[in-house]
């Protein structure tokens, strides 16, 4: 049983949350001045809807993300670890686009298990 309730955390995380930076790869078919520019590339931020913003900033810090604004409309959050952030912004029903945003943590399988420890399922 808990074997089946973290593997379902897993596919959670992977497909549910925010990714952070972009990793660009050069497959050696562009300019070196293109894969130099290309290496400057930075994800900034990224903003997802929120039908309800109580519930969604209550979740996101629960999961150790920590928020760095707060208004009835609009919050943001930093990764526990580098330099990206997300947004929550405020809609009034679900628009039915689907946006899907990956983390990457170390040390994925206790995180899951704290989270689960915590009641996330």
């Amino acid at each position: 049983m808990f074997e089946a309730r973290r593997l379902r955390m897993i596919d959670r995380l992977i497909a549910a949350i925010v990714g952070a930076g972009v990793l660009v790869h050069c497959s050696g078919d562009c300019s070196t001045q293109l894969c130099e520019e290309a290496a400057l590339v930075n994800l900034n931020q990224v903003t997802m809807p929120a039908v309800d913003m109580a519930q969604s900033t209550r979740f996101y810090r629960a999961m150790g993300f920590l928020q760095i604004v707060d208004t009835s409309h609009y919050a943001r959050f930093e990764c526990p670890h580098g330099d990206s952030t997300f947004s929550l912004s405020l809609q009034s029903e679900s628009s039915g686009s689907s946006t899907t945003v990956y983390f990457e943590h170390e040390q994925l399988d206790q995180w899951v298990t704290e989270l689960l420890a915590k009641g996330f399922e």
